[in-house]
């Protein structure tokens, strides 16, 4: 009688343990999804948004306040973003925010970038003016295309500077 009271006092505790843990895991990941904060919605439609998803994260000056809501093809063409950050954070966005996209690493994740704005508070729900942002796919295109002209320039000195040469 005394072994199974024992078995049973062992497996209590390690129940009890094994929640505690759980739920300060289930708390940990909460606060870094901002799971458990009060947010609110705004969108922005986008030409293009290179690979932006559902789950990305806001970025409001370089720090993390929110998450993508939706990213749909909306009317005429553009593409709106829905997003929600943290109310203490939405106070920052006001006339003369932009929201452009912007990359998390070097492995291509996306992110949302807004810039804090100075004027009236933009309303819950409101748009928040869009900027495209260069991608690097951009940039390595413009790279060919001055190596391409590079290249042009040096064959046409050589076929002037060919005549000049000895017999």
């Amino acid at each position: 009688m005394q072994s199974s009271r024992s078995v049973e006092i062992r497996v209590g505790i390690f129940v009890f343990v094994a929640l505690i843990m759980g739920s300060v895991i289930v708390f940990s990941i909460g606060e870094q999804q901002n799971l458990f904060a009060a947010k609110t919605s705004f969108h922005a439609l986008f030409d293009q948004v290179g690979g932006l998803r559902s789950g990305s994260p806001v970025q409001i000056n370089g720090v993390n306040v929110g998450t993508v809501s939706k990213v749909d093809l909306g009317s005429e063409g553009k593409i709106r973003v829905e997003f929600s950050i943290r109310d203490d954070a939405a106070v920052h966005l006001r006339e003369g925010s932009l929201a452009s996209t912007g990359q998390k690493g070097m492995l291509g994740d996306r992110l949302l970038q807004i810039s804090v704005g100075t004027g009236k508070r933009i309303p819950a729900g409101g748009q928040v003016p869009a900027v495209e942002s260069t991608a690097p796919s951009d940039y390595v295109e413009q790279a060919g295309r001055v190596l391409r002209a590079a290249e042009n320039t040096a064959d046409n000195i050589s076929m002037g500077t060919a005549a000049l040469g000895d017999p």
